[in-house]
């Protein structure tokens, strides 16, 4: 027997069902690129934020210590005086 040719209609739903495919995955690619370079942003966003909350604790214990030698400064200071 011999092999029978696919016909033209059957050849152009085979080339668009394999163009579909390869957007579908083309899009996959690019949806899980988003989602990587999402993760990284959140990631970066946390670090900062971390980073500027650190910093604010640090300034809160730097304004604490500066009162309290203040206070021993003033306290010192009246000694002195009486």
């Amino acid at each position: 027997m011999y092999q029978q040719k696919p016909s033209h209609y059957q050849t152009f739903l085979i080339n668009k069902t394999q163009t579909q495919e390869e957007k579908s995955a083309d899009e996959v690619k690019a949806r899980r690129k988003s989602r990587e370079d999402n993760t990284e942003q959140e990631v970066s966003e946390a670090s900062e934020q971390e980073t500027r909350s650190e910093m604010k604790a640090r300034r809160g214990v730097e304004k604490i210590t500066q009162s309290k030698e203040c206070e021993k400064s003033e306290q010192t200071a009246k000694h002195k005086l009486k």
